[in-house]
């Protein structure tokens, strides 16, 4: 997991790059590997690895208007590391999960994105069409879906 850590991304709220976390890979990878085991075990992931960092990306056009930026957060690269290692068990056991998804899911997915669902979407049409039948799609653009939300009561019930 180390090893694929990307020394050029920002630092969650732990301020620990990635790039450290690499260089010093041969000396914390087994206690490291202990952490993660024994949060996989006892089902308890550190409430500091749940604080992300949020930033903002601007998507273009005009700089002053708050509705070009499209925020993302940033988390620890422990957490990361932990829920790579999840990913990886549920990938190696990919048989057995399948049960618990459903065949529309295409997040967590091995081989799996929203490429995939989009190709899903443009083959049903196209079979439909072949055969003559009406076929609907319904795209919801949920970019603004919170902009007229009180954002603090938001957060307090968030919090309880």
């Amino acid at each position: 997991m180390l090893a694929n850590l990307n020394p050029n991304k920002a630092t969650g709220n732990d301020n620990i790059p990635a790039k450290i976390l690499k260089i010093s890979s041969n000396c914390i990878s087994q206690s490291l590997s202990c952490i993660v085991n024994s949060s996989l075990e006892t089902g308890v992931f550190p409430n500091r690895w749940k604080i992300a960092k949020i930033s903002s990306i601007f998507k273009g056009n005009i700089a002053t208007n708050r509705d070009n930026y499209r925020p993302i957060s940033i988390l620890p690269c422990l957490s990361k590391i932990c829920e790579s290692c999840v990913n990886n068990q549920m990938n190696e056991h990919d048989q057995e999960f399948q049960t618990f998804f459903e065949p529309s899911q295409y997040a967590y997915k091995k081989h799996s994105s929203t490429v995939t669902a989009l190709i899903q979407v443009i083959d049903s049409l196209k079979l439909a069409v072949d055969q003559k039948q009406y076929s609907v799609a319904t795209f919801i653009d949920l970019r603004k879906a919170f902009d007229i939300i009180d954002h603090r009561v938001l957060l307090d019930r968030l919090r309880k």
